[in-house]
């Protein structure tokens, strides 16, 4: 976090803390970072300011970088929508997340083009926070 103006930014350390890279440098917070399996990508989330027309609120989006800070896209982010703690598949082949929408948050899925969205929760009487996969065996 600056000190001087609160805004969280993504930094990886060594193993020891000594050595530090910072991987983004934004106006607005970046967060919860999580590598894809293979370490090449990380998918964050980010503040994004909506527009003062609209009220001026602060919604999160979705974005994905290269594991060196580079090459940044963001995948999901709406108005009035905040999209927070994605997570990778196993595979590197799906994205899950949670998606606020007024007064719920659901469990989403996406691909890492973003091509398709599945809202896997679907349940407006339920709150489903921090999606985390799980590897099962099929029998």
């Amino acid at each position: 976090v600056d000190p001087d103006d609160g805004v969280y930014q993504v930094i990886l350390s060594d193993g020891e803390g000594f050595s530090y890279k910072q991987i983004t440098n934004n106006t607005y917070s970046s967060y919860a970072p999580e590598f894809s399996p293979d370490g090449t990508r990380l998918v964050i989330s980010r503040d994004i300011p909506d527009h003062e027309e609209y009220g001026g609120d602060i919604d999160s989006a979705i974005l994905i970088i290269q594991a060196d800070g580079s090459g940044e896209t963001m995948l999901i982010g709406n108005r009035g929508e905040s999209s927070i703690t994605p997570t990778w598949s196993h595979t590197c082949n799906l994205i899950a997340f949670q998606r606020w929408e007024p007064s719920k948050y659901d469990i989403y899925i996406t691909d890492p083009e973003a091509s398709f969205i599945l809202n896997v929760s679907n349940n407006s009487n339920t709150l489903n926070f921090d999606p985390r996969w799980r590897a099962i065996t099929i029998p």
